[in-house]
């Protein structure tokens, strides 16, 4: 399961930074990315519980720091779960995290959530 963000969400610095956000900016950025995910999912899929591995992919015409990029999937993750994509984002679900970063123009500035179930 895909989704696509024709967006990025921010990292940890910066003057929109998660580390500065307000509740209420975060509240707003996380129901914009729940939207988005919820337009995407299948329907009839109910929220996975089962071992995943998240593939998270930013192209991006900066690239940023590897705890910053990480850390921009902080909203993301939680929407996945709002969502009704992900039972949780816990470790118990989300197993295995890999995030990518891949140099592009600016005006192809994108974010890719990749799930795929593990077998169990």
């Amino acid at each position: 399961m895909i989704f696509k963000l024709p967006y990025l969400t921010p990292g940890l610095n910066g003057k929109d930074g998660l580390i500065r956000q307000h509740f209420h900016s975060a509240g707003k950025s996380k129901d914009r990315i729940t939207w988005d995910i919820r337009a995407q999912r299948p329907a009839g899929v109910k929220p996975i519980s089962a071992p995943v591995r998240v593939i998270y992919t930013r192209y991006t015409s900066h690239l940023m720091d590897w705890d910053n990029a990480c850390a921009s999937f902080k909203h993301i993750g939680d929407a996945l779960q709002s969502a009704g994509v992900l039972a949780d984002d816990s470790p118990e679900v989300i197993t295995e995290f890999i995030p990518r970063q891949v140099k592009c123009k600016m005006k192809e500035r994108r974010t890719e959530i990749e799930i795929e179930l593990l077998k169990s």
